[in-house]
C-alpha cells in the first residue's frame, strides 16, 4: 500500500511541475528588479540591487530609453569588471535562468 502511496506522490509532484511549466511557458515581460531580485544581485555582483549597480555605473539611467542608449561594448565591459558574467548577455541569461528555476519551484537560495 505504501508503494502505490508514492506512486500517487510523486504524480502529484509530476502534475505540479507540469502546471508550473506550462505557466512559465511562452514569453514574459519582466521588469529589471524582477529579473535581478537582490538576492541575485548579492549573490554575483558586487551590489546589492539593480538601482545600486545603475547608480554606480558611471552612465546616467533615468529611463529605459538611456539605459538602451549605453553603448553595449561599454556596459559589456562594466558588467565584466563588477559581476562574475563576461557580458550583459551572459548575466540576462544567467538570471532569466534562476527565475525559471524559482517559478519551477526549485529555490536554492534566497
Amino acid at each position: 500500500m505504501s508503494m502505490i502511496k508514492g506512486l500517487d506522490g510523486l504524480q502529484r509532484k509530476l502534475d505540479d511541475l507540469a502546471n508550473k511549466a506550462a505557466e512559465i511557458d511562452g514569453s514574459h515581460e519582466l521588469s529589471l528588479t524582477e529579473l535581478f531580485p537582490d538576492y541575485f544581485m548579492l549573490r554575483f555582483t558586487q551590489f546589492s540591487t539593480m538601482e545600486e549597480m545603475f547608480a554606480s555605473s558611471g552612465f546616467e539611467i533615468n529611463t529605459q530609453q538611456d539605459f538602451e542608449n549605453i553603448p553595449e561594448d561599454k556596459w559589456d565591459s562594466f558588467i565584466e569588471a563588477h559581476t562574475q558574467f563576461p557580458s550583459w548577455y551572459e548575466m540576462k541569461q544567467a538570471a532569466a535562468n534562476e527565475w525559471i528555476r524559482k517559478k519551477m519551484g526549485f529555490d536554492f537560495e534566497e
